[in-house]
């Protein structure tokens, strides 16, 4: 017998590759040279901007969906089936992504800890990244049992999502997770989204 860790949460990283990611990259850039980017008025001064909604605010809306990303939209969906399938449940239910946004995360800046609340798969589509500017890591969902001599030697562990153009990270939308601060001087930026999915 051997010593397994039960419990897993699953993670979901796959990357865009060839022509599919060229006409991912174009037509996504595109969208984003022409939205404007706005600091969160309730945040502190010290993390990223967010892409505005057209009526001004935050968080109320699909902007993939609203800014037409077809190809990046059906991307997302062959990964949310893929997701699914691995995970072993129903490929097939039906979900909307109701909210959607672009990230741009300049030097100094960073996404406090933070979760995704009542939705049920958020993700991450890295659009432009240097590699250097600023992973996003998981907090480890056993924290809570850090006083147990055992447990504290694996509960304070977190693991980062890869940092490369064309990575796509799907997850559990409860798992807290932030960012470290950029360093460099390049502006990080990355589409987030969460997705609801119908219970019959």
């Amino acid at each position: 017998m051997s010593t397994e860790g039960w419990f897993p949460i699953p993670v979901y990283v796959d990357k865009a590759r060839g022509y599919e990611f060229d006409n991912i990259q174009k037509e996504l850039l595109e969208i984003y040279s022409n939205i404007d980017f706005q600091q969160h008025p309730s945040w502190t001064s010290d993390t990223h901007e967010l892409s505005m909604s057209e009526d001004g605010h935050f968080f109320n809306e699909c902007i993939l969906t609203q800014k037409n990303a077809k190809l990046f939209l059906e991307f997302i969906h062959s990964h949310i089936k893929k997701y699914l399938n691995q995970v072993g449940v129903d490929s097939d239910r039906k979900y909307i992504i109701t909210e959607s946004w672009f990230t741009k995360t300049k030097k100094g800046k960073y996404a406090h800890l933070h979760d995704h609340g009542a939705y049920d798969i958020s993700g991450v589509y890295y659009l432009k990244t240097n590699g250097k500017d600023g992973n996003l890591y998981f907090s480890n969902i056993h924290r809570s049992l850090a006083s147990n001599y055992v447990m504290s030697k694996v509960a304070t562990v977190t693991n980062p999502i890869p940092l490369e153009n064309g990575i796509i990270a799907l997850w559990p939308s409860m798992l807290l997770h932030n960012t470290e601060p950029n360093q460099t001087d390049h502006d990080r930026v990355s589409i987030s989204f969460n997705i609801k999915f119908g219970y019959e």
